[in-house]
């Protein structure tokens, strides 16, 4: 029993020990809120005076620095315009150059097919471009649409 006893005085001893920390804990709590407070409504003035507000209650010198934060802030900007713009530029044009060599193989391959072709049926591929040459020709060319049994006459038969 007194063992139990000593035990149990023990843990409140820590217990009460522990109530000090927690108050230190919370002062300490509350000066990070105070100065983080205080950043606060220094960050809310700097915003107003880069805002234009509040600006009376500013000296000369003030105006003339916070002039040439904003001047340098423009130029920053303007500098990562520039340079995004440029890398947008060379982007297309190494696009450009691919789609350039990319339709001259293509022009190749479509030649080499045409020369193929012309090899497998020439007198095919020149009727064929004969027949597309004089549709194109006209916009009312002449169409023959009679339908014969057997063979054609001779003297509508063209060549």
């Amino acid at each position: 029993m007194r063992k139990t006893i000593e035990r149990y005085r023990e843990h409140v001893k820590k217990d009460e020990n522990c109530i000090p920390e927690t108050e230190v804990n919370t002062q300490k709590l509350k000066k990070e809120s105070a100065i983080i407070q205080q950043k606060l409504e220094q960050l809310e003035a700097s915003r107003r005076k880069y805002l234009g507000q509040d600006l009376v209650s500013c000296s000369l010198d003030e105006v003339i620095e916070l002039d040439s934060k904003l001047e340098h802030a423009l130029r920053t900007i303007r500098e990562r315009k520039a340079h995004l713009f440029k890398e947008q530029t060379e982007k297309l044009k190494a696009k450009e150059r691919y789609l350039m060599e990319e339709n001259a193989r293509l022009v190749q391959e479509t030649a080499i097919l045409c020369q193929k072709r012309d090899r497998i049926s020439p007198q095919h591929y020149v009727k064929e471009k004969d027949v597309i040459t004089r549709s194109q020709s006209s916009p009312f060319s002449e169409v023959e649409t009679d339908l014969f049994v057997g063979l054609r006459p001779s003297h509508n038969y063209r060549d």
